[in-house]
């Protein structure tokens, strides 16, 4: 037992060690997922100014943020997104943070693999006072993560740029910061065996919403109730055998992030005309190739897509509805309905790419490649 432990510990320190110098942030608490991560920083944000208690959300984001947001007993505050980028709009922060005395904490999300605007965000926040993370989930490798933030998150679950089956961590150069995290972190259960049930009973829900939400949206609400009702699906230490998977995973990360970034542009000449892809500065390790298409052919693009055995989604909806908020915003309406995500793992060969951009193209021009059936 005591040989264990002794191994756990230098296995711990190693993936700390090997965070911190991804990173460039000398401090690091282990989770058992990225929301986890979040949820630590709220509430240490929250010990020190406990009179705010909003925390601003970009619209075009999962629905783990905010919920770890009300489980950290705060009130998520939604603010649009650049519908160029998918990011967090510095101008629509700006705004929002004047008009506001109450925000705890902004979270900017580096969407699709793409760092957002930092320096002109972190000087909002910095004008208003507010604590600022960098939600790196999406973006392991990108040059730049890490710089501004009071701490960045990082994940390493189902579908992340480095994939190890669970994981995160909590980053940051405050060593007060980073003392008040590892205590919650040491606080918390072990995952639950019924994480399974409770992430069964999320997508469940979640799809039989999306199934009618076009025509009675308050179905979204659907899915924000689960949220709210199981917080042992986001919040739980990191199991000891996950930090092996994930010091393993990160061996990859140098040849994938240049993968990533090569199939990126093949698409990029492939789509040459088709569409218009979301902004990418070369900073990124893209997520997914996102590609915004004309909405009238954006559903019926993703479904020939997926009947020729090619993987596309159209992530992400606006996450407001999820959690009652009904406010307009247009940038992140406009990703919802236009957004077209194709997978830059190793795949996408040439040729794949090729023929996906076919079908797309086919599809916008009203005849889609099985059999000549007609869109739009």
């Amino acid at each position: 037992m005591i040989g264990s432990q002794k191994s756990w510990d230098a296995m711990r320190t190693r993936l700390e060690s090997r965070l911190s110098g991804l990173t460039g942030l000398p401090h690091c608490v282990l989770t058992g997922r990225g929301a986890t991560a979040i949820w630590l920083a709220l509430k240490a944000f929250a010990e020190r100014v406990p009179e705010r208690t909003g925390v601003v959300i970009p619209v075009t984001l999962c629905t783990s943020p905010p919920a770890v947001v009300i489980h950290a007993g705060l009130t998520p505050v939604f603010c649009d997104t650049d519908p160029a980028t998918g990011n967090l709009c510095p101008k629509a922060l700006s705004k929002l943070l004047a008009e506001r005395d109450d925000i705890l904490c902004v979270l900017a999300a580096h969407l699709y693999g793409e760092p957002a605007d930092m320096p002109a965000i972190a000087a909002a926040c910095d004008q208003a006072g507010a604590f600022l993370i960098e939600d790196s989930a999406q973006a392991l490798g990108a040059d730049g993560i890490g710089t501004y933030g009071d701490v960045t998150i990082l994940s390493f679950g189902h579908t992340k740029i480095v994939e190890a089956g669970g994981g995160g961590a909590a980053l940051t150069h405050d060593p007060v910061l980073a003392a008040a995290m590892q205590r919650k972190a040491d606080a918390l259960p072990e995952k639950s065996p019924n994480v399974s049930a409770w992430a069964e009973t999320y997508r469940s829900t979640y799809y039989a919403a999306q199934s009618v939400w076009d025509r009675s949206p308050e179905a979204k609400e659907w899915v924000g109730a689960v949220c709210r009702a199981e917080p042992g699906l986001y919040l739980y230490r990191l199991a000891e055998g996950q930090t092996g998977l994930i010091l393993s995973a990160l061996e990859r990360l140098d040849a994938e992030a240049a993968g990533r970034r090569e199939r990126a542009a093949v698409y990029d000449r492939a789509f040459a005309g088709i569409g218009t892809p979301l902004k990418r500065t070369g900073a990124g390790v893209p997520w997914r190739y996102g590609l915004m298409l004309p909405e009238q052919h954006r559903d019926a693009a993703a479904a020939v897509l997926r009947e020729a055995g090619i993987d596309a989604s159209c992530w992400y909806p606006s996450c407001t509805r999820f959690f009652g908020d009904r406010g307009q915003y247009p940038g992140g309406e406009a990703i919802e309905r236009g957004i077209l995500n194709l997978w830059v793992d190793d795949r996408a060969d040439k040729a794949r790419i090729e023929r996906t951009a076919a079908i797309v193209s086919n599809v916008l021009t009203g005849a889609a490649a099985n059999g000549g059936r007609q869109y739009g």
